[in-house]
């Protein structure tokens, strides 16, 4: 498991209370001999760092960059991603996103109304998120979208999944199931991003896509929306009843077993 380093002393208990509630290991400030990848809290946020390659660190961010200036300038109902999960100036819907991954996909949503459900199982990237959203908390724009609409949940999607078949009603449950699984890069990967090269060396392949699929489309949910690389086939083989596509990326979407429109 991918450990976490605090930067100086001081930072000792921020990193304890980290690595508790993500059953991560702990290293020592002063630590030398790190392993490939760390999980290093600084002052400023907590970062994934590669210790052995030039691919550089990650970490989730909230009120800078894109995310940060799409939240303040506002828009994004015609971009690919509202229009397959069906977002509308008068309708949000409440999102489950089994993969969250760094969460800005599920930030997006919230920041355009809808109520998104976060579903991380790799502990290392859980961290990752659960700090950037709780520093994106400092900022009074995003705070109100990160207190009011978004919630994370360190855990496996299978297991969400069961619950929601389990409770049959929709009512106060997610009505859009959401999907992004780790895909292969292509050979050429040169201008692959350093970001995907290290989530899938951290992550890996999400192996269990395609059952994910399976279970999504048994839920009382109205439709199941799938991301996929604009040259990928379809997951699992299943044809979707339609697809909102950009240059690089196409949303696959699937009706769910309740389809129905709200009234």
């Amino acid at each position: 498991m991918i450990p976490i380093i605090p930067s100086s002393f001081e930072l000792t208990k921020t990193a304890e209370v980290l690595a508790a509630h993500f059953q991560l290991p702990l290293l020592d400030w002063e630590a030398v001999d790190l392993p490939h990848f760390i999980l290093r809290l600084t002052a400023e946020r907590l970062e994934l760092q590669d210790t052995q390659t030039d691919l550089g660190c990650l970490s989730a961010e909230f009120v800078k960059g894109p995310l940060g200036y799409r939240l303040r300038h506002g828009g994004g109902y015609q971009q690919p991603l509202a229009k397959a999960i069906g977002v509308k100036a008068n309708r949000c819907p409440f999102v489950l996103d089994l993969t969250a991954g760094l969460g800005r996909e599920a930030f997006v949503l919230a920041g355009l109304g809808c109520q998104v459900e976060m579903i991380e199982r790799c502990s290392a990237i859980a961290a990752l998120l659960e700090e950037g959203l709780q520093r994106a908390t400092r900022d009074v724009k995003s705070a109100e979208i990160v207190n009011a609409r978004l919630r994370l949940i360190h855990g496996e999607a299978q297991t969400r999944l069961s619950l929601l078949q389990a409770a049959g009603s929709i009512t106060s449950k997610p009505e859009v199931i959401y999907l992004d699984p780790m895909y292969p890069v292509r050979k050429k990967s040169a201008k692959v991003k350093k970001e995907m090269r290290i989530l899938q060396a951290v992550v890996g392949m999400d192996e269990d896509g395609e059952k994910l699929l399976e279970q999504a489309l048994a839920c009382p949910v109205k439709k199941v929306v799938v991301k996929r690389p604009r040259y990928a086939c379809c997951l699992n083989g299943i044809q979707p009843n339609f697809s909102v596509g950009t240059e690089n990326t196409r949303y696959d979407v699937y009706h769910g077993s309740s389809f129905y429109v709200r009234p």
